[in-house]
């Protein structure tokens, strides 16, 4: 978890192994804190975009990660939107997130580079 101004906080959800739970705990913490009352940005990272299925509305849009990341985007105006759960915004993903990030990110860290994506709204988000 790191703090990034007096009263936001990042906290990164992450295995490589499928299974154990990730999805579920973001959006328990997501969730969670949306009910009391914090701003949420929930980043799906997953290219099977399991959070998003669940969280996005079923008319949400259709801007993911992915595009963000095609276009070397600086920030994530454009992709993030509101979720299904009170407080918690969204930024999708998608199966050509997998495509585009092995082609843009070889041998880098891709996490590193969403967190550059979402610097610009981290003062005013809560839970990432």
């Amino acid at each position: 978890m790191t703090r990034h101004g007096s009263s936001s906080r990042v906290i990164a959800v992450a295995n490589l192994k499928g299974g154990v739970g990730k999805t579920t705990t973001v959006l328990n913490l997501a969730g969670f804190a949306g009910q009391i009352g914090k701003r949420v940005l929930a980043v799906d990272t997953d290219p099977q975009g399991s959070l998003t299925r669940v969280a996005l509305p079923d008319d949400g849009p259709t801007a993911s990660l992915t595009e963000a990341f095609a276009r070397r985007a600086q920030s994530l105006d454009g992709v993030r939107c509101p979720s299904r759960f009170a407080g918690v915004d969204l930024v999708p993903s998608s199966l050509a997130l997998e495509a585009v990030s092995s082609r843009l990110f070889r041998g880098r860290d891709v996490s590193m580079s969403c967190s550059t994506c979402s610097r610009p709204i981290l003062p005013s988000t809560t839970l990432s």
